[in-house]
């Protein structure tokens, strides 16, 4: 017996609520962007280090104007590390969301593959044995049947 960690699906119906609880979160963020490869390299990146920098720059202009640039909207500023702090909420949020996601689809497809694994080796000796449509059914099994292998994963073309 094949083992089977999940057993679950996802009605028509709930999918598509959850879809469109997706696209209502989307739509709710303003202003998302994308950035091509380029700017991605050319913009400066803030972890956990320099997002305290940031916010220790910004109340030290905040409190002395004498130290802030003239070129500087501190307010402009504040919105800036108060949105990245909101999105850096959400995206916490949305890797775990998809992490799961993704970890509970390598599951269920290992065990989808097992047992097509087991279904095509079976048909197959099933076609050595003569046996009715067995023939017809290896043949189209057996023209996706290409398998590489990258990193000790096994994956069908």
């Amino acid at each position: 017996m094949i083992d089977n960690k999940i057993s679950a699906t996802i009605d028509p119906v709930v999918l598509e609520k959850i879809i469109q609880h997706l696209d209502d979160a989307y739509s709710l963020i303003p202003a998302l962007t994308s950035l091509s490869v380029q700017q991605r390299k050319e913009s400066f990146k803030m972890g956990d280090g320099s997002v305290a920098f940031a916010n220790d720059a910004h109340k030290e202009a905040k409190g002395n104007s004498s130290l802030k640039p003239p070129f500087v909207d501190l307010d402009e500023m504040g919105k800036d590390l108060s949105y990245d702090a909101a999105l850096k909420e959400i995206e916490v949020k949305l890797d775990l969301f998809t992490e799961r996601i993704s970890d509970t689809r390598m599951v269920v497809g290992s065990e989808a593959m097992n047992a097509a694994l087991a279904i095509y080796n079976y048909v197959k000796q099933c076609t050595v044995q003569n046996m009715p449509g067995s023939k017809t059914a290896y043949e189209n099994m057996k023209k996706r049947f290409m398998f590489k292998k990258h990193d000790d994963a096994v994956t069908a073309q």
